[in-house]
């Protein structure tokens, strides 16, 4: 049995020579492998593997140069698109900027306005002031047909600034629908 054995050995023994030195033969690309083997999956990769050139450095700074010329022109694209969206965006603030200045100019006018306005309110409200007093120290009778001559509005101005009573006086001396068409007016325009 020991000679089976020792022949056995002999014969793996130059089987993985065999083995070896067809390994060699592939991986120094002396022959070129089998498809088969090269589908195997460890040693499929071991003997398989492409023998690439390195690149040389001319090529590497050509790829470089490129990829550079892609990234600038994006780069370029980026710059491009922020100074339009700039140029919008500042005639768009000069836009509100006018609007602003018109607003303000407006805004003045409607103010001056508003103070003239309430000048000319104050300055009618003291002559109404000045001709209720000369109206009630008048005899009520012709101080109420004098006024029942002027506008329904200067009328409501006049009693307004009177006491309650001289001006009750006055209107119970005023025509009477007169009176009535003035005391409807009064309660539109001072509904108090």
């Amino acid at each position: 049995m020991s000679r089976k054995i020792k022949a056995l050995g002999i014969v793996i023994l130059i089987l993985i020579i065999a083995c070896g030195i067809f390994y060699g033969l592939l991986f120094f690309d002396i022959i070129k492998p089998p498809r088969f083997i090269t589908d195997i999956p460890v040693i499929g990769k071991l003997v398989g593997k492409e023998k690439t050139e390195p690149k040389s450095q001319v090529e590497l700074l050509k790829e470089e140069n490129e990829r550079l010329k892609k990234e600038l022109e994006s780069k370029n694209e980026e710059i491009q698109m922020i100074k339009n969206d700039y140029a919008k965006l500042k005639k768009e603030l000069e836009q509100e900027k006018k609007t602003m200045a018109e607003m303000d100019e407006e805004l003045i006018k409607l103010s001056d306005e508003l103070k003239l306005a309430d000048k000319t309110r104050k300055s009618q409200e003291a002559a109404y002031k000045d001709m209720a007093s000369y109206f009630s120290n008048m005899k009520m009778k012709d101080a109420a047909d004098i006024i029942s001559r002027l506008d329904d509005k200067d009328i409501i101005g006049i009693l307004t600034q009177m006491e309650d009573e001289t001006a009750a006086e006055i209107l119970q001396n005023m025509d009477k629908e007169r009176a009535a068409d003035i005391t409807k007016k009064m309660l539109v325009v001072s509904p108090q």
